[in-house]
């Protein structure tokens, strides 16, 4: 679906065409932070960023700042009375470059001690893509230094994401390095962080994003910044202070991702939904002690808390064997990939090149894709030659305790088979699809300890139609050329060789 902007010199709204709220709006407003807020999930239901909180007034949505300056602080914006804040200037927008899914723009800002004195110039380097059931937002972040500068050692710092967290509803994290509590992240190096945390206001429910440290980065993997309101920062700064000489720039990349099957896939090894009903009636879920007080192998703790009878904890070094190649299944597939799981794929109707753009492994037979599977997610379209396809055999040679991820049709998948499996304890589902629809309130899968329901909903988002039209409009447009070719007499020449 194609995107539309609109432009001011503080503002710069993106929307897709036809749509009547922004996916995201950059906001830059003279002698203020620059910030974007609100990003929308990509179905367009519900808010993922949250600004000016209560418990943090400074803080905006997803917004870049730094502790320490030559000690001066550029957080918390003089609203807590400190003399030795400096303040932001940003510079008046350029329009931003818009090619079909895609769009660049770029923030300038001075950053000026309290007496006015600048003591660097940031430029902020923003791409999105629109993916439909997913975005892709990419930062590089370059700070220029106007004189000598010494960067402060501190606990925050750098760019920093705000979801709106409720205590009453909680969220989630979940680090490439397995941590999966607040707790557990905070201070701790990791390649990514994932947050997911049910949205105000949004009929879905639970929403996620996940945010990339660069490879090329310095300290990379990153030291983060994970507050106790579920606030996130890879940050440079905890790690210690650091150096710009006068004229010196530096640079920091930077990717957030949000997608419906990879939030389904997070929430189904951590029980995300399982534990927002359980702290809603019980405070027993915040008991992670062991019942007797002596700890155990693969048993809750006070570090631990999954469920080890099922594939858990993070997506990095997961085994994640994927069915298909296409669309739904390539993006999947990508993602996981860059979250640093070992992805391949089966696809009979694919091509070399669709396995590449999916950076998975190909495998040329399914009875082998199965496996070592520790998430398993079949992804083809429903037709005469893909029902079934993943037959009671397949469904029998998954491991025990592998994540069965549902998100296009269930019925290619022997859905007996699976629910046997299910309901004995034997694997653990995220789904959004079912062999009946809508479930009965008394089906056996609802509401289970092993499993992660929707209403197959993954799919059914604005976006999703608007693209359904556009293929379909572009198929008439060979014909609508010829037509005009002849309308107007134009020659047409063919060459044969």
């Amino acid at each position: 679906m194609p995107i539309r902007s609109q432009h001011s010199a503080e503002r710069i709204a993106i929307s897709r065409v036809g749509a009547a709220k922004p996916l995201l709006v950059q906001n830059a407003a003279a002698d203020a932070r620059p910030f974007l807020h609100p990003i929308l999930a990509p179905d367009g239901d519900g808010e993922l960023t949250e600004n000016e909180p209560p418990h943090h007034p400074w803080q905006h949505g997803l917004y870049t700042g730094l502790n320490d300056v030559n000690g001066y602080g550029f957080w918390t914006e003089s609203l807590t009375r400190n003399s030795q804040d400096g303040s932001f200037h940003p510079l008046p927008l350029a329009a931003p470059i818009v090619e079909e899914e895609r769009v660049a723009w770029k923030v300038v800002a001075q950053w000026k001690a309290p007496g006015g004195a600048l003591l660097l110039t940031e430029a902020q380097h923003w791409k999105w893509e629109d993916r439909g059931g997913t975005f892709v937002l990419d930062l590089c972040w370059e700070l220029q230094a106007a004189t000598d500068l010494r960067f402060g050692s501190s606990s925050y710092g750098g760019l920093f994401l705000r979801m709106p967290w409720r205590r009453e509803t909680g969220g989630a994290v979940l680090s490439s390095e397995g941590a999966g509590s607040q707790a557990e992240a905070e201070g701790r190096r990791a390649r990514w962080m994932a947050l997911s945390m049910p949205l105000p206001k949004c009929a879905a429910g639970c929403a996620g994003l996940a945010m990339l440290d660069h490879p090329g980065n310095a300290e990379h993997p990153s030291t983060w910044r994970v507050d106790d309101n579920m606030g996130i920062a890879p940050s440079r700064s905890i790690a210690g202070a650091w150096h710009l000489d006068q004229a010196e720039t530096v640079s920091s990349r930077y990717r957030l991702l949000a997608l419906f099957g990879l939030a389904l896939t997070l929430c189904g090894l951590r029980r995300i939904p399982q534990s927002h009903h359980e702290i809603i009636s019980s405070h027993q879920a915040w008991q992670h002690s062991p019942p007797d007080g002596i700890g155990r192998p693969s048993s809750r703790g006070i570090q631990f808390s999954d469920d080890a009878r099922f594939a858990n904890g993070t997506v990095q070094g997961k085994r994640v064997r994927v069915v298909g190649a296409g669309n739904i299944a390539s993006r999947y597939a990508s993602f996981c990939s860059m979250m640093g799981a070992d992805v391949a794929a089966w696809d009979p109707f694919a091509s070399e090149p669709c396995f590449h753009r999916a950076g998975a492994r190909r495998e040329y037979f399914l009875e082998r894709l199965v496996q070592d599977a520790e998430i398993f997610a079949p992804m083809l379209p429903l037709n005469n030659s893909t029902l079934g396809i993943v037959s009671a055999a397949h469904i029998e040679a998954l491991p025990v305790g592998c994540l069965v991820v549902l998100v296009t049709r269930a019925e290619i998948c022997d859905t007996a088979a699976l629910r046997a499996r299910v309901l004995h304890d034997e694997l653990s589902l995220a789904a959004d699809v079912f062999d009946i629809e809508p479930l009965p309130l008394d089906d056996p899968l609802l509401g289970r300890h092993n499993v992660v329901h929707t209403p197959h909903s993954a799919g059914r988002t604005m976006h999703a139609n608007h693209s359904y039209a556009q293929a379909l409009l572009d198929q008439f447009e060979p014909v609508e050329r010829a037509s005009s070719s002849q309308k107007h007499g134009d020659r047409v020449e063919i060459a044969v060789d």
